[in-house]
């Protein structure tokens, strides 16, 4: 199946849900980090620092997603949506929309879960050091990635 390569929600032949095994049930990791702590305005913000996160440390959760948060197409805020399409295009590899999306998801989860651990213990996510680790570990983590839209570089 030709697709293009610079898929974006927009793009996107599919309004994918974003959905977590975190969200939903109060009290749940979002309720806490958003209406609670209010440290992000809304749970997509969350989530995409959450999809950085995971996909950085290559770690993907296994626990099942059963609550909604959005559709990604409802996603009005243009630094998220270029959050959310970076990502993408990272992960593309050649595999079908589907499956990215939904590695996209496991990432998240991963990320939000280890990012909420952050917080309990430190009282904040320490924003600069967790930047600082990033630079490190990117460039390793780049190499790694069989991303298609890499191949002509």
């Amino acid at each position: 199946m030709e697709r293009p390569q610079d898929w974006t929600l927009t793009k996107s032949t599919q309004s994918h849900m974003i959905n977590s095994a975190f969200a939903g049930e109060e009290p749940s990791i979002y309720d806490e980090i958003i209406k609670k702590e209010k440290l992000f305005p809304t749970a997509y913000h969350f989530f995409a620092l959450g999809l950085v996160y995971g996909i950085l440390y290559n770690k993907k959760s296994s626990k099942p997603r059963k609550h909604d948060i959005i559709r990604m197409t409802l996603i009005s805020e243009p630094t998220i949506q270029d959050v959310i399409n970076a990502c993408y295009m990272i992960l593309d590899d050649g595999r079908e929309e589907k499956e990215i999306v939904r590695d996209m998801l496991d990432y998240a989860d991963w990320g939000v879960e280890a990012l909420h651990k952050i917080w309990e213990k430190n009282g904040s996510f320490q924003l600069p050091i967790l930047i600082e680790d990033a630079k490190k570990i990117w460039e390793k983590r780049v190499k790694e990635l069989n991303n298609i839209n890499l191949e002509k570089l």
